[in-house]
């Protein structure tokens, strides 16, 4: 996290065509460290091998480690947290899904950006958010959120789609 503020601060970020696969792989490896450690099931799913991303690899790595690590830490012991990657409309997404039991209705708004908003249950969840989000907006993106009632939250890391090389 202070890593990343660091950076966040410099004047620009050092942005690299990155394979998505090699990238969620890489994060991969770490999580699962982290999942073990707390009991959860963590599954990545198969990645495209043809998608790339033009970003900052260091902060991304941040911003999606502060993701995982929030799904990791609000799951149901031997719940599981899955992250998958797609591509739509010349966007890259990636995915966190968790097994919190979904946010309280009202909490944060369907589909769109997610706001600022700590609830009493979360303590510690909007630090870890908006350096997230600084970092994902620093690479041209955005995190969405969606809830899923009863089962969990989705939060999405939303970027542009490398150009073909």
């Amino acid at each position: 996290g202070a890593l990343a503020e660091v950076r966040l601060s410099a004047a620009t970020p050092q942005r690299e065509r990155v394979s998505l696969l090699d990238f969620v792989d890489a994060v991969g490896v770490a999580a699962h460290l982290h999942a073990e450690y707390r009991g959860i099931q963590l599954t990545v799913e198969v990645v495209d091998p043809a998608l790339a991303i033009d970003v900052d690899r260091q902060l991304l790595t941040s911003a999606l480690m502060n993701l995982i690590q929030n799904a990791l830490k609000f799951t149901r012991t031997r719940g599981g947290v899955t992250v998958r990657t797609h591509d739509a409309n010349g966007r890259v997404l990636i995915d966190v899904e968790d097994e919190c039991g979904g946010m309280p209705e009202g909490d944060l708004p369907l589909g769109r950006p997610f706001v600022e908003k700590a609830t009493s249950d979360r303590t510690g969840l909007g630090l870890g958010l908006s350096i997230s989000r600084k970092a994902v907006e620093a690479n041209g993106g955005e995190i969405l959120h969606r809830n899923i009632p009863g089962t969990g939250c989705v939060f999405t890391i939303d970027l542009p789609r490398a150009a073909a090389s």
